[in-house]
């Protein structure tokens, strides 16, 4: 009888411990850490969106994201000089990849052309959860890994024209360790600075 009343508060004790949003675990690092990544994005900025509304002279960047089928490019008049303009749309491919946000500054929205998301891949190691000036904190060491990269955006002539994709990708590959501090709240772990 005491056996099984010892095997049942050790299973109690095992399954609390695995549901504990508070507990010091991989698995609810990982799960305040895709939250922390979640937004990060590799995008283009489409700042000077003149190219959308008015005719433009070729641009190499944009022809790449019309051979991407993000943008279609139609022939339109010659400027003063001859030289001929083009005029570059958004195509329901590109509208679909469009994410917008709004200036901090109370500018006009800018608009962007993401791909790919990043997330958590491992989670390495993470210190004993200790007091700093009344709070509960870990340093947890990971690794993140890109998904859901179309295929436009892992072309290196497309990589080479927007380099800032290239060292993300570099980095994930080679498995580059990552450190954030993490913080005990009311709701389980976070990031701290992403409360």
């Amino acid at each position: 009888m005491k056996l099984k009343i010892s095997i049942s508060i050790l299973l109690l004790a095992v399954l609390t411990g695995c549901t504990d949003k508070k507990a010091a675990t991989d698995s609810n690092f990982e799960t305040a850490l895709n939250h922390f990544v979640a937004h990060e994005r590799r995008c283009i900025a489409l700042e000077d969106s003149t190219f959308l509304t008015k005719p433009q002279p070729a641009d190499a960047g944009l022809d790449l994201l019309v051979t991407a089928g993000m943008f279609t490019k139609t022939a339109a008049a010659n400027d003063a000089s001859g030289r001929p303009l083009f005029q570059y749309a958004l195509t329901s491919k590109g509208k679909a990849t469009r994410t917008e946000f709004v200036a901090m500054n109370g500018q006009p929205r800018v608009g962007y052309l993401c791909s790919g998301r990043l997330v958590i891949d491992k989670i390495y190691s993470f210190t004993e959860p200790a007091d700093n000036q009344g709070v509960h904190q870990s340093q947890v060491t990971y690794a993140t890994k890109l998904v859901d990269i179309p295929s436009w955006a892992q072309d290196p002539a497309f990589q080479k024209q927007y380099q800032f994709f290239e060292p993300v990708a570099t980095r994930v590959a080679q498995g580059a360790k990552e450190r954030q501090t993490m913080v005990l709240t009311s709701e389980g772990w976070k990031v701290q600075g992403d409360m």
